[in-house]
């Protein structure tokens, strides 16, 4: 049994390490270009589903870990509904303003 929780902890550091990376990408930049809201969406519900599990395990360090993720992904979510909110108020803006020149 101790070789397993070893193998996951190691399995999950490492994991890990790629996604620091990628979420100082993200937080310096602001950029989420490549990235949807379903997309984000379907990670927090993973990262929870994952929270669950190692805390079910007893790998306290990983649900600890686990909620910090979760908690950059939300703010990812943020900024894309910032982003989209956004985009959807200046579609609308230019939509009333093609509709007032077309009367004009």
């Amino acid at each position: 049994m101790k070789g397993e929780q070893t193998l996951f902890l190691i399995a999950f550091f490492l994991g890990s390490l790629k996604l620091v990376d990628y979420y100082k990408q993200i937080l310096d930049t602001r950029d989420v270009s490549d990235l949807s809201i379903s997309y984000t969406v379907l990670g927090i519900i993973s990262s929870i589903i994952w929270l669950f599990f190692s805390m079910e395990r007893g790998a306290n360090i990983v649900a600890a870990g686990t909620s910090l993720i979760i908690a950059l992904e939300m703010y990812i979510l943020y900024i894309l509904l910032e982003r989209e909110i956004k985009f959807n108020s200046l579609e609308t803006k230019k939509i009333n303003d093609e509709e007032e020149n077309q009367i004009n």
